[in-house]
């Protein structure tokens, strides 16, 4: 049943990924055995929870997601596998969890950002919440639901950025059938307490991040809309290389974009 890495063909390896089963076990057992204090363990004041998906009616677990994002550590992309938690009795955030889901020798490491309990990030829960209730957002959300067509909300995504936590939420119409499926109408784009509802990702992180600063912050725009416009095409294609290489490029464009504009208030 178990035989060793060795013996896996050299063209199968890279496509091999840290399972999301195992990955969503080990958060769980996390939400409680961060706690090292066995006085605060046993109180359980400082348990986590892994949030409900906001973007989905009936309230199932968020799920974690496959993303390419810059190392901790400065040494570059990472195709990782993430996940956030929330503080046990409300819905700030608490700590930003990956793990190296990558072939290589940082295979499986497991990376905690955790949130200072000071600073009362906004989990994803209240960030849905936020742009739900936006007078712009719920406005142009409206327009959309009442021509007919059904809106789904994607994946809320949550990107550690410069000290604080991007949030980007695409969103999707599809039209009245059973053989239609969706296209991507609008993103949304949430940085500290800025909500940016626009057309396109550039766009939608130009806006939010604080843009038009400067030729280098509009150059890592683009090229973010750019592997974004790739990455959808190759998910739609079923190309998993093409993916990855997108997500790589679109890591590539946010830690930039990080470096250009963070700056600003």
């Amino acid at each position: 049943l178990v035989k060793p890495q060795a013996q896996i063909p050299a063209a199968l390896l890279p496509h091999l990924r840290y399972p999301q089963d195992l990955f969503n076990l080990q958060r769980q057992v996390l939400t409680n055995y961060h706690v090292s204090d066995a006085r605060a363990f046993y109180d359980g004041s400082d348990f986590w929870k892994v949030p409900t998906d906001p973007t989905v009616n009936g309230a199932p677990l968020q799920p974690s997601y496959y993303a390419t994002f810059g190392a901790v550590d400065g040494s570059g992309p990472a195709y990782s596998l993430t996940t956030s938690f929330t503080t046990l009795n409300r819905r700030t955030l608490a700590a930003y969890m990956s793990v190296d889901a990558e072939p290589g020798p940082n295979y499986g490491h497991i990376t905690l950002l955790e949130t200072p309990a000071a600073a009362a990030a906004e989990g994803p829960g209240q960030i849905q919440n936020d742009i739900e209730s936006d007078p712009v957002v719920a406005q142009q959300l409206t327009l959309l639901r009442g021509g007919g067509s059904k809106v789904v909300l994607g994946n809320l995504q949550s990107v550690p950025l410069g000290g604080d936590v991007l949030y980007v939420e695409p969103i999707y119409e599809r039209a009245a059938g059973g053989t239609s499926f969706p296209i991507l109408r609008r993103v949304i784009a949430v940085y500290r307490h800025h909500i940016a509802y626009e057309a396109t990702l550039s766009a939608a992180l130009d806006s939010a991040i604080g843009g038009g600063s400067g030729q280098t912050l509009q150059a890592a725009v683009s090229a973010a809309q750019r592997a974004f416009d790739q990455e959808q095409a190759a998910l739609a294609s079923g190309d998993q290389a093409a993916y990855r290489r997108a997500q790589r490029a679109l890591q590539a464009a946010l830690s930039q974009l990080s470096a250009s504009s963070l700056s600003t208030p």
